[in-house]
């Protein structure tokens, strides 16, 4: 993912190579999604999960300022903006568990309630502190020293882990809780083989919208399997449609077509007779 230097983006380029085929694109701001590609606590502490989605909304040359909602847990800085080094950001997820990062002690925790209005919140013990806390939210405490309490806020997206001085923490309510989250993958590994055409050399690739607009958006990996589509009335000019079964992530809009060159494709083979 290329981000331009900008104060208010609008647009990124993509580029996606599976090693069979290279797709270069232009995505949409709502289309930009940014991760932490291991535990990383923003300020200290705000700790994205690792599925968290991070909004972009600002870059310069060696950072990217996205934003988090902590509303409900957070009450300054909000919103909640920070820069993160390019480095340190993906635009694939990771796997890891975001609450080890902070705390190796297996739940329940012992809890308490914020009972102060904007109960300064510092990312180590004795910092300068960095944020403030809602009024209450229940924390579960991690340890305490002196008159400090180290506490951690678990949401679905996020953790908020730091130092808050205890006399602005009061005993938990009784509450009620339910959640539940769920993953699935659904992937073609044991793609057929037969009848796909593999190239000696690369070849363009070409997307067509509707039946006006046409563009080369990347190319063929050399050997990178595709496959030939039936010819028909619009295919008899110099171009021909293709799918590409091995690359299930690239996926079309009804009016888009993929295109390669059909002189591109006479040096190529078949897996099997019949092109």
């Amino acid at each position: 993912m290329v981000l331009p230097v900008t104060a208010s983006p609008t647009e990124a380029v993509a580029i996606m190579d599976d090693g069979r085929v290279l797709v270069r694109a232009v995505v949409a701001l709502d289309d930009v999604h940014l991760y932490a590609p291991k535990p990383t606590a923003l300020l200290g502490i705000v700790t994205p999960t690792s599925a968290t989605s991070l909004r972009w909304t600002s870059s310069t040359s060696d950072s990217v300022r996205v934003s988090l909602g902590t509303g409900g847990v957070l009450r300054a800085p909000d919103p909640f903006v920070v820069g993160v080094a390019c480095t340190d950001l993906a635009i694939v997820t990771a796997s890891y568990k975001a609450r080890d990062s902070i705390t190796k002690r297996t739940p329940p925790l012992p809890k308490r309630d914020v009972i102060t209005d904007g109960v300064p919140l510092a990312p180590t013990q004795g910092a300068t502190p960095v944020a403030e806390l809602e009024r209450d939210i229940e924390v579960e405490l991690i340890e305490t020293r002196g008159g400090q309490a180290r506490i951690v806020v678990e949401r679905s997206d996020f953790l908020v882990s730091g130092w808050v001085s205890q006399k602005d923490l009061g005993p938990a309510r009784l509450r009620g809780y339910g959640s539940g989250t769920g993953t699935g993958v659904l992937r073609g590994d044991k793609i057929n083989r037969l009848h796909l055409m593999h190239c000696p050399t690369e070849v363009s690739l070409f997307v067509e919208l509707g039946s006006s607009e046409r563009v080369k958006v990347g190319l063929i990996h050399k050997d990178a399997g595709f496959r030939v589509k039936a010819e028909n009335e619009a295919d008899k000019g110099p171009l021909r449609e293709i799918d590409l079964p091995e690359s299930q992530w690239l996926l079309m809009e009804k009016n888009a077509r993929l295109l390669v060159e059909a002189v591109d494709v006479r040096a190529c083979h078949q897996d099997s007779p019949g092109f």
